[in-house]
């Protein structure tokens, strides 16, 4: 594993691309659930919200 990590490298463009909205989606669910509202309804609110479902 020591060989893996010292020659690994991180293509910070894909990693770039790959940071979209939808990565998120769990602590934005999380953060309304904070505030009180149920799992059910934030799940179902986020998933509108990035996916129009």
């Amino acid at each position: 594993m020591k060989l893996v990590f010292q020659n690994l490298q991180v293509n910070e463009e894909a990693c770039g691309r790959a940071m979209t909205e939808e990565i998120y989606a769990t602590e934005k669910v999380y953060q309304l659930v904070k505030k009180g509202i149920p799992f059910r309804e934030a799940y179902r609110k986020v998933a509108k919200e990035l996916f129009g479902k």
